[in-house]
């Protein structure tokens, strides 16, 4: 009769404990996201993929837009990780200036050759 109880008590027991656990947030769900959007001096086709490529491989950057038409880099990221300054030096990092770089940047161009009017 022990014995009959124990496995009642189990089957009913388990299949809970399990749900709850499936049900815990993992410690890598995003807690929070912010978007920043800065102006980005890149002129073509490749250097908008370069820059959403090379940021969307960093960890709790969710998502990168570069519109070729108004040169505005949107990165929706997690802002406990990251602050905007570190956001401007992975675009430097890439090989592109932006609108807050400070004057002195030295950066590593992205493009080999050049377009009037790029500050790059």
């Amino acid at each position: 009769m022990k014995k009959l109880f124990l496995i009642v008590v189990l089957a009913f027991t388990i299949p809970v404990f399990v749900n709850a656990q499936v049900s815990v947030p993992s410690q890598n769900s995003p807690t929070k996201k912010a978007e920043f959007k800065v102006k980005t001096y890149f002129h073509c086709e490749n250097g908008k993929k370069l820059i959403e490529d090379q940021l969307s491989k960093r960890e709790d950057i969710y998502s990168v837009n570069a519109d070729l038409e108004t040169k505005i880099v949107t990165i929706v990221y997690n802002p406990e990780r990251y602050k905007e300054t570190d956001l401007i030096y992975l675009i430097h990092k890439v090989g592109y200036l932006t609108e807050k770089s400070p004057k002195d940047t030295k950066i590593e161009k992205a493009c080999s050759h050049d377009h009037e009017g790029d500050k790059h």
